[in-house]
């Protein structure tokens, strides 16, 4: 009898052994699908939905950064100053792939490349905003009568959000060339002196001593001879990464040794269109950057995106 009872306490204790160990499902809520709601942002406590935002335009993206909040459409460019960043679902930025993944549901992470479509929109556009940071991405996508829209978030190699973008109508950004222009631009020190480079933002920065003087030495077969580069915008980007000054399309000096001064004497402030930039008030700032533009649809049978020159007066 008691050798009964002692295998039936056994087995018993073997049962609830193995239903200590069997694994209970869990049920897991899927992430909603992503909606017209999910296209709101918020900067400095004020909340903006960016489909609403885009109605009345074609094609239309904004960026936001750790700089703040950096707009732009085909026709206008557009800054506010702002910290306090945020899309929805609590994603903000510095927040993890993981938690993106579980708010919004899984998503293939692409790698950014030079060829990728925004990056060169940005570089070529919008060259005081820092992209060095830019690793990967995520993308979540929204469909409806007034257009395709796109949420993407920017992944540096920690795998947290440094900048979100919205988008509509992606598909009609510009798709730069992957080559571009080549103007042959080359700085010319003062006798004693050196032009140095130093690697900024993931740029190459020229570093140009006071007095230096510039030319262009290339030049390509157009429809109607030979053409050299001309012209150009000048940008001014201050130490946060704001954009100071600029200037519209300016003519370059070709072959003819000028004054580096020149590459900046037509630019205006940002914060006041009808003052003039003096570089000597400015003080303390991050590089200039030139966008040389391409000035015949076709050159030696090819299209060519913008060259970018970037360079500080030392």
């Amino acid at each position: 009898m008691k050798g009964l009872l002692k295998k039936r306490v056994v087995a018993a204790f073997l049962m609830l052994v193995m239903l200590a160990t069997v694994a209970v499902p869990v049920e897991t809520q899927a992430a909603a699908k992503v909606s017209k709601s999910d296209f709101a942002y918020k900067v400095n406590g004020k909340t903006t939905n960016f489909i609403t935002e885009a109605k009345d335009k074609y094609s239309y993206y904004l960026l936001l950064t750790a700089e703040g909040n950096k707009s732009y459409d085909i026709y206008w460019g557009i800054q506010k100053a702002g910290s306090d960043v945020a899309a929805k679902r609590g994603i903000r930025l510095g927040s993890s792939e993981a938690k993106i993944q579980k708010s919004y549901g899984k998503a293939t992470k692409k790698s950014v490349t030079s060829k990728e479509t925004f990056l060169k929109e940005v570089k070529y556009e919008l060259p005081h905003i820092d992209t060095s940071e830019w690793k990967s991405y995520l993308d979540y996508t929204y469909k409806e009568k007034s257009g395709s829209y796109r949420l993407r978030f920017y992944l540096n190699d920690k795998n947290k959000v440094v900048s979100i973008a919205y988008f509509k109508n992606f598909q009609y950004l510009t798709n730069y060339p992957d080559q571009e222009l080549k103007t042959g631009l080359k700085f010319i020190a003062p006798k004693g002196k050196k032009v140095k480079t130093q690697t900024i933002d993931g740029h190459t920065v020229y570093l140009v001593p006071s007095g230096s003087k510039y030319y262009m030495d290339k030049e390509y077969k157009t429809s109607w001879g030979k053409t050299s580069f001309s012209d150009f915008h000048t940008y001014l980007v201050g130490t946060k990464g704001q954009l100071i000054a600029q200037s519209d399309s300016d003519g370059a000096a070709f072959k003819k040794r000028t004054d580096v001064s020149d590459l900046w004497e037509n630019c205006y402030m940002i914060r006041n269109y009808e003052e003039m930039l003096n570089l000597k008030k400015v003080g303390k700032y991050k590089y200039f950057c030139i966008k040389f533009i391409q000035t015949e649809d076709i050159i030696d049978g090819k299209h060519f995106a913008p060259q970018m020159i970037y360079f500080k007066i030392v």
